[in-house]
């Protein structure tokens, strides 16, 4: 039993990525903590129990006939164990289709991310005025303690590449412990009304950033016609999706710029560049305290600009002297995309769709569909490609991982079983347990309302190794029986003897995972033990518990039918003898 418990956890640390980082120490955590208890389980267990148990008489229980007549009754009719088994395992599969499939839920963030974005070319006094009634909102908001505020970009941050534009307003907003930050995002959301030229995104944010998910699609080429007209094709997709509540992408972003084209003949571009930038850009000429802080002082631009026409009427200093820029240069004012990708030293688009958590897989499924679709019937042309990228491609990715996590460990306990059980019918019967538990866990996500996500793909690796262990703790003790009794007979026994420690190993499971379904969830914690994990293993374990006492009888029964018959037979025939002298 531990060593197939074992062989679910160990695998885990094969994973790839950041998902090793997340699940890694947790499967060290628990392989570590299961080969100590076998220690003290084999050596501490015993002695102890031989000093403290010397004078206790062990109370006899009476005999149960409840259970043992039910399991009677379904050896002699194995069709009902059997077309349970076989909707049950239908009814896991329509199950797992109609859950959501999503990212890690973080209901309890620990801040929230709101953003006010205004058009380019926005006057800094309306942003201004926008903050200051974003912050008077957030004042009279229950739950928020504080807040922090940036304006377009700090000197700081940029160093690290972390660019925003001027035109847009970014709060982090701090919450009381215990807040539903979900519903003060959406309480947020609602005033959108009173920004009319801004658009007001609010979302929940924690340890790793916003939880903003959204579905990537990156559009390369050569020509940027043909990377345009694929990414509007891709727009218009993207638009009919269910799930999808909002596309954008960063050819959207326009913003108004000036280009300087300087005549060779008759100016140096250095010298104009130079001279446009000592008269527009303000000049630092010194620093003064103002309370205690050091503040720079600049001196303002020598001429205000604000058109393309002041430009061209701005008089430059050459080596000829003084001159009109519009008589050496052509200036030109164009509309280029706020933000610039380059992959592998070629100009991309990029499409983002923001898409419902819930629905975030099945949307990157129907997406990357479409998009292989379009690959083979060469909708963008031969030198024009999509790809699917974003933390869709992420969740998508570590479900898929977990998936093959979990089919390497169940061959691994295949193999245990074989080599320690030396049977193939036997090690398959232990096995007909999982499909139980799987009923079990997706029935318990769909009750709670909850998506299958990094946590509860965690909590269905565990079910795999403790349902196995009590499958075995039954398979194993009426193989021990079969060399002295018949088939049903060892049946029989094993169930009523094995009843209780099988019941109480899955009730003290049951019981300490419990607390988790009312623990407080903190998005900066990052926990992978939560409520998705407990809502699994809880409901997947009662439920196989009590299929497996009743199926796994019956299906270890059916696969020795031969050798049961004969038994019953030659049972049949001694007990008629028998009478028959009497």
């Amino acid at each position: 039993s531990t060593l197939t418990t074992v062989a679910v956890f160990l695998p885990m640390t094969l994973a790839s990525g950041s998902l090793r980082d997340l699940i890694a120490p947790f499967a060290i955590t628990i392989t570590c903590s299961l080969l100590s208890s076998l220690l003290v389980a084999l050596t501490v267990v015993p002695a102890l129990s031989g000093r403290l148990m010397k004078n206790v008489k062990t109370k006899e229980h009476k005999p149960k006939s409840f259970y043992p007549s039910v399991l009677r009754w379904s050896l002699n009719h194995k069709w009902l164990p059997i077309v349970l088994s076989v909707v049950v395992v239908i009814g896991a599969v329509g199950l797992f289709a109609m859950i959501p499939k999503g990212s890690v839920d973080q209901k309890d963030s620990a801040y929230l991310s709101v953003l006010l974005k205004y058009p380019n070319g926005a006057k800094f006094a309306d942003i201004q005025e926008g903050l200051s009634k974003l912050e008077t909102i957030l004042s009279k908001q229950e739950g928020v303690t504080n807040n922090i505020v940036q304006v377009g970009n700090n000197a700081d941050a940029a160093q690290f590449g972390e660019l925003q534009d001027g035109n847009q307003v970014q709060f982090m907003v701090f919450l009381k412990e215990g807040v539903d930050s979900a519903k003060i995002a959406q309480a947020l959301r609602k005033t959108k009304n009173q920004f009319p030229t801004a658009e007001l995104i609010a979302n929940t944010a924690g340890l790793m950033g916003e939880n903003k998910t959204t579905v990537s699609v990156d559009v390369l080429g050569k020509n940027d016609s043909d990377i345009k007209k694929a990414a509007d094709i891709i727009i218009k997709k993207l638009n009919t999706i269910k799930g999808v509540q909002k596309v954008e992408s960063n050819d959207a972003d326009k913003k108004p710029t000036v280009n300087i084209t300087v005549d060779s003949k008759v100016a140096n571009a250095e010298e104009v560049s130079g001279s446009l930038q000592a008269m527009l850009q303000p000049a630092v000429i010194g620093n003064m305290k103002i309370d205690g802080r050091t503040t720079m002082v600049k001196l303002g631009a020598l001429k205000e600009i604000r058109t393309s026409k002041d430009l061209e009427n701005l008089e430059i200093f050459t080596q000829d002297g003084p001159v009109l820029l519009s008589k050496v240069a052509e200036v030109e004012q164009i509309e280029q995309p706020g933000t610039l990708y380059s992959k592998d030293g070629q100009h991309y688009l990029q499409v983002n769709a923001t898409v419902d958590p819930k629905k975030m897989v099945n949307v990157a499924g129907e997406i990357n569909k479409q998009l292989l679709t379009w690959d083979k019937d060469k909708t963008f042309g031969n030198e024009t490609s999509a790809e699917l990228t974003g933390s869709s491609m992420q969740s998508t990715d570590d479900l898929m991982e977990l998936a093959k996590l979990a089919m390497f460990s169940i061959g691994i306990v295949f193999m245990i079983l074989l080599i320690t059980l030396k049977s193939f019918r036997a090690s398959f019967a232990i096995l007909l347990s999982l499909p139980l538990a799987a009923i079990g866990s997706l029935l318990g996500l769909v009750v709670s309302k909850s998506s299958i996500d990094i946590s509860s793909g965690i909590g269905m690796l565990m079910l795999v190794g403790i349902v196995v262990t009590n499958a075995i703790v039954l398979v194993d003790r009426i193989r021990h029986n079969e060399e002295n009794m018949t088939i049903r007979e060892a049946i029989m026994e094993a169930g009523t003897v094995r009843l209780r420690p099988i019941l109480m190993t899955a009730l003290a499971t049951v019981f300490a995972m419990v607390p988790l379904l009312f623990a407080h969830e903190s998005a900066m914690s990052m926990n992978l033990v939560s409520k998705g994990l407990a809502v699994v293993v809880i409901f997947g374990l009662i439920v196989s518990t009590l299929l497996t006492l009743i199926v796994i009888p019956t299906f270890y029964e059916l696969f020795h039918f031969r050798k049961a018959k004969k038994q019953r037979v030659k049972k049949g025939t001694e007990e008629n003898h028998n009478e028959f002298s009497i």
